[in-house]
């Protein structure tokens, strides 16, 4: 008896372990990798790219590898076959690489099965259905199901009927999930498919992702192909409500993928602004009645039906409700209606004519309170940044801007008219000319100078002509450096720089024998001493350093300065962590900026400047990025601290944030788009890359980078733009450039400028 339990017992015990080890062996076969948490970030390997044999950058090297890496990329979509060509031995497909001896039939797909998952990296096989009968399509997929036990197996371009989607179902493994790749006009019919365990979308909005995902209890994977911005900025401000996107192909190209990192790196949701526009009618120009020379004017308002009526005549209003009208005033009173639904309003606008009294009679130009000084005398700027002009009747012919306080020798005086008055400029020791106005007379003279005969000369004492008489260099440990000129008095200095050579002009200075100290950027340094005063010519070592931008500094005994080397990207995930970016929302507090056809009725340009900058700030901070900001509330920091801000941090990029608008006398429902304006030479690249990353963000027109003079950007330091990001004044854009998704599309944009912007070296 105990003997027939022992040996029943040894049996159960024998069968249990054959079990046992049967269960494990079936497990162990079933080497597929699934992600069990977190979103889905899957790029797909096309088909032309699996088929060739790349020697530099094949399915199994590091640069494929790197690639995953780099963008945190966990799961690999690879398109199978094309039509009847397959890269595994499929019946009734045509096995590109039967006759390939490093890939033996279905031993293809295994080795990048065996390479993913190594690297934790799930493996979903990508069916292109067009032009296969669904048999075949059928037949496909119980193959690969039964060789290869995938994590998913996809269906693209699938246009066949729902039953065999349901059949499939039910033959292929459980543990292989059957997912529909379809674009938003499918979605109606494939979407009640039953066994479908997930969904591919293509070119889906927020709006219809919210709708749809309501009704499935299944993953939805956004499909991205680069630049779709709508995408982008979904996935930068949903990312992590979502299952996960499909991002575009990889072709063997190695690149970091803006968007998708952005989204993974942002630590808490995006700040929304929620702005809008009162719903009641209103006309916000003109306000009142008016009298005007203009031949036309442009009527805003807001609060408008579909339509708005002028005198009779409808015309469009924006989505919003706001409109602008251009209407040709005729001379004397122009009686003008303007309506929506039941609410209107009438004003009088009176188009007033010119008049001439016709006398010949020239009246004389009066002068303004400047003198004429002679040759020898010395001034001193007293504005934060005073310009010298090529032509001082002409405020665009800036050659170089100097500091306050420092001092210069007049060669000559010259008469200019300037507006309504007369007045003086004088001319210096480099030929251009600085306003008379813009400094002050000191009773300090040169050594030579010679007075007017009745000129009272007792009250002069000589000026102490500048020398520099030692230099100093340090380096930093970002790799900046700074150079430091001991010179007496305060003379201004006069720089350029290409980027391979930066030369100092220390006007009116002689430079003693001194030596000037080596360093990582300076290849070779010269002297000269010339009529227009001490120069000194710096070579850059473009071997070591990037000259990225510097910035002179005169003060009281000495003149600094500071070399700024290039920035660059790092390998990491958050390739701008070594940039420092100033973000400037224009206007602010007491100075509204451009008010937009709503007035005061909606937001003005200051509320969306400020907008744009945080958003921005948030998209770039999520890069790695340090950023600050000019202003960070409705407050008004004047002109000069925005630019003293920006030489005080020694920024990487200066943006200055703007919207446009135009005068009323102009029909602006035709003028639209962005732009961009630079200063410094060194800034053109960046005004460029602004132009383009922000129209093709938000769709705007790209009206291109121009040079032009605004203040804060008129610094050497680095790269300093301002940015137009679209017209307050015309309706149709007004009503886009207030709304959430609009502000990421011009701050994704404005991230993208300045990741481009950035080198990419090491």
């Amino acid at each position: 008896m105990n003997r027939k339990k022992s040996t029943a017992i040894i049996c159960t015990t024998v069968t249990f372990v054959l079990l046992l080890v049967t269960a494990l062996f079936v497990i162990n076969a079933d080497t597929r990798f699934k992600i069990r948490k977190g979103p889905v970030i899957a790029t797909e390997i096309s088909f032309d790219y699996l088929r060739h044999d790349h020697s530099h950058a094949s399915p199994f090297s590091d640069w494929f590898d790197d690639y995953f890496a780099v963008n945190k990329i966990n799961t690999a979509i690879i398109m199978v076959n094309d039509r009847e060509n397959s890269l595994v031995d499929i019946p009734g497909f045509h096995n590109l690489n039967a006759d390939r001896e490093e890939y033996s039939q279905k031993d293809y797909i295994t080795q990048l099965k065996k390479q993913f998952s190594k690297n934790k990296i799930q493996l979903f096989v990508a069916v292109d259905c067009d032009e296969l009968d669904e048999n075949k399509i059928l037949d496909t997929i119980v193959f690969l199901d039964k060789n290869y036990k995938l994590a998913a197996i996809v269906l693209d371009n699938y246009t066949h009927s729902p039953q065999t989607v349901e059949l499939l179902s039910q033959q292929v493994s459980r543990k292989t999930d059957i997912i529909l790749k379809t674009g938003n006009e499918e979605l109606a019919v494939l979407s009640d498919i039953q066994g479908v365990d997930g969904y591919i979308c293509e070119d889906m909005n927020h709006s219809q992702y919210v709708r749809f995902t309501s009704e499935k209890d299944v993953p939805v994977y956004l499909h991205c192909d680069s630049p779709s911005l709508e995408s982008d900025i979904f996935m930068l401000t949903n990312f992590d409500k979502f299952s996960g996107a499909v991002i575009s192909q990889y072709d063997g190209l190695y690149e970091k993928l803006t968007n998708i990192i952005f989204a993974r790196n942002k630590k808490k949701s995006l700040p929304k602004f929620g702005m809008n526009v009162t719903g009641d009618f209103s006309v916000t120009y003109p306000e009142k009645d008016m009298a005007t020379y203009y031949s036309a004017i442009f009527i805003t308002g807001c609060g408008a039906d579909t339509t708005v009526n002028v005198n009779g005549a409808e015309f469009p209003a924006a989505t919003d409700g706001t409109f602008g009208v251009y209407y040709e005033l005729a001379e004397g009173d122009n009686k003008i209606t303007v309506s929506s639904g039941n609410d209107s309003k009438t004003l009088t606008v009176t188009r007033k004519v010119y008049s001439y009294s016709g006398s010949s009679i020239q009246k004389e130009i009066p002068w303004d309170d400047t003198i004429k000084l002679n040759p020898g005398r010395i001034v001193r700027s007293f504005s934060p940044l005073t310009s010298l002009l090529k032509d001082p009747a002409d405020d665009s012919s800036i050659s170089a801007g100097i500091e306050q306080g420092v001092k210069l020798a007049v060669k000559e005086t010259v008469e200019v008219k300037r507006g309504n008055n007369m007045t003086h400029a004088y001319k210096l020791a480099d030929d251009s000319y600085i306003l008379a106005s813009n400094v002050e007379v000191l009773d300090e003279i040169t050594a030579d100078y010679q007075p007017d005969k009745k000129e009272n000369t007792d009250k002069y004492s000589v000026y102490n002509t500048p020398h520099i008489t030692s230099a100093e260099y340090s380096d930093l440990e970002n790799g900046d450096g700074i150079f430091t000129f001991y010179v007496n008095n305060m003379p201004a200095v006069i720089h350029n720089s290409n980027g391979k050579q930066l030369s100092l002009l220390f006007m009116d200075t002689v430079c003693d024998e001194i030596k000037i100290p080596s360093s990582d950027f300076i290849r070779n340094s010269t002297v000269t001493n010339t009529e227009k005063g001490a120069e000194i010519t710096f070579d850059i070592d473009t071997n070591n350093r990037i000259l990225w931008g510097y910035d002179v500094k005169t003060e009281e005994g000495k003149v600094t300065l500071y070399l700024n080397n290039a920035p660059r990207h790092t390998d990491s995930d958050k390739p701008l962590e070594n940039v420092t970016v100033v973000l400037d929302p224009g206007h602010g507090g007491k100075d509204p900026g451009a008010l937009g056809v709503a007035s005061l009725n909606g937001p003005v340009e200051k509320d969306l400047n400020l907008a744009v900058a945080k958003a921005t700030k948030s998209i770039l901070e999520s890069y790695g990025a340090n950023v600050v900001m000019t202003r960070e509330d409705d407050t008004f920091p004047e002109l000069e601290d925005r630019r003293s801000l920006t030489r005080e941090i020694k920024p990487d990029l200066f943006i200055s944030i703007h919207h446009n608008s135009m005068d009323y006398s102009y029909n602006s429902s035709t003028v639209r788009g962005s732009e961009c304006y630079y200063f410094t030479d060194s800034s053109k690249n960046l005004a460029k890359l602004m132009a383009q990353n922000i129209s093709t963000a938000t769709e705007r027109k790209n009206r291109g980078a121009y040079k032009a003079r605004y203040y804060v950007t008129r610094n050497d330091i680095c790269p300093a733009v301002l940015m137009e990001y679209g017209f307050v004044i015309n309706p149709q854009e007004y009503s886009r450039l207030y709304t959430d998704e609009d502000i990421y599309k011009a701050a994704y944009g404005t991230a993208m400028a300045v990741y481009n912007a950035i080198p990419n070296y090491n």
